[in-house]
């Protein structure tokens, strides 16, 4: 008996809505560079500023382009459990948009999307200094 032992294919690719949307994402990596006069200088941000209460947050992208932000087990002094608002993807599905700071407030390259992990980079320069840039690259994971 002969088998057919080729690389046969499950179907199409995973479209960007459906690798977003099917898991929820924590932030696991958080790191910012801040280059000055040519001199750049990196920080792990999510190490020194976030604290335990903030490391167990996750996010949750729906299909009708909503998306939950909620606190975790451990919540962080008052904070409400969960708040909700709008994203959207930006530039041919290039670009995260959404309306949390922690995630891609002013929009946030996607670097990388798969079943697992989820790799954005954020420009947070500021227009009132353009002489310094800023940018944080954010690793979540998918549970």
């Amino acid at each position: 008996m002969l088998g057919n032992f080729g690389c046969a294919s499950d179907g199409p690719a995973p479209t960007k809505l459906k690798l977003l949307t099917t898991p929820r994402w924590r932030l696991v990596s958080a790191v910012q560079s801040v280059t000055v006069n040519g001199v750049t200088t990196t920080r792990d941000v999510y190490a020194q500023d976030y604290y335990d209460c903030s490391k167990d947050d996750f996010c949750k992208f729906n299909t009708d382009l909503t998306l939950v932000y909620d606190e975790g087990p451990i919540k962080c002094g008052g904070a409400q459990q969960s708040s909700t608002g709008d994203w959207a993807f930006a530039n041919n599905e290039t670009e995260l948009v959404t309306p949390f700071n922690t995630i891609a407030h002013k929009g946030a390259t996607i670097e990388e999307l798969s079943i697992r992990k989820m790799r954005l980079n954020r420009d947070d320069s500021s227009p009132q200094q353009p002489a310094i840039i800023v940018n944080t690259a954010m690793t979540y994971t998918a549970f």
